[in-house]
């Protein structure tokens, strides 16, 4: 009994996430591309501009990998967590469907954030290689294991945000979004924090954002004052949005179906 509901939720899922591509990217291959040059372009940006301003790198030869390595896991956080917080609001008319709820509109949606964060991270990287920047760190498994715990932490705080945004609205949504650009300023992403006052530092070092940073630099940078993190204080971060996340989509569905 158990397993063919699993089933059925995945068979659910599955045509979420093409009805998902279809409306919220568009059936062209363009469409595609938009949702994904948009966190790319900022991405970008952001590190280019900041690689202009600081001629000199805060640590290492090149600024563009400093400022890289701070920004990429920003973005491959926010993005999920934003994107998401929209999924129920946006989606509200397929749950007059009786099979399906609220927790597989966000799944699909989770789904189809992962693959694009990926392809951001990727495409990323291509573009620093093509342009002559070794982009490549020493510690490959340090890297992708970064790049995974930014996506996770991004998916887990959507799926906390989806709720959110159903029941609060855009409003929500806008707090959120200043809230992250709070915390990717002091999370060390444009200066190594070591170099903060200790009594700054120890509030710094409540943002995930800057455990997330530092991970991603520690595949890139051997001296230890700069790669200071905690791999488990994101899982709990992480685990804390999901349960919640959950726990309020079931004692709020009744208002989430309205």
């Amino acid at each position: 009994m158990f397993l063919n509901r699993a089933a059925a939720s995945v068979r659910i899922i599955r045509t979420l996430v093409m009805h998902d591509i279809q409306t919220r990217i568009g059936a062209s291959y363009l469409g595609f591309a938009v949702a994904i040059m948009w966190p790319l372009t900022h991405l970008g940006v952001i590190v280019a501009v900041r690689a202009l301003v600081s001629k000199m790198s805060p640590a290492g030869d090149n600024p563009i990998i400093f400022f890289g390595t701070g920004v990429l896991p920003y973005i491959l956080c926010l993005y999920p967590a934003r994107l998401m917080a929209m999924t129920i609001s946006q989606k509200k008319y397929i749950l007059a469907i009786p099979i399906v709820n609220p927790v597989q509109l966000m799944f699909a949606r989770a789904v189809v954030e992962i693959i694009i964060a990926l392809i951001v991270g990727i495409l990323f990287w291509i573009i620093l290689t093509i342009s002559g920047i070794d982009f490549v760190p020493y510690n490959i498994h340090a890297a992708v294991q970064a790049i995974g715990a930014s996506i996770y932490l991004g998916i887990t705080i959507g799926i906390f945000n989806a709720v959110m945004g159903a029941s609060l609205g855009a409003y929500y949504v806008i707090l959120f979004y200043f809230v992250m650009i709070g915390l990717f300023i002091v999370s060390g992403a444009y200066f190594p924090v070591y170099l903060a006052p200790e009594k700054m530092k120890f509030y710094i070092e409540y943002d995930p954002l800057y455990h997330l940073v530092n991970w991603f630099r520690s595949a890139y940078y051997v001296d230890q004052t700069l790669i200071e993190f905690d791999r488990m204080y994101i899982f709990e971060i992480g685990a804390v949005s999901l349960f919640l996340g959950l726990f309020l989509e079931r004692m709020l569905r009744g208002k989430l179906l309205r």
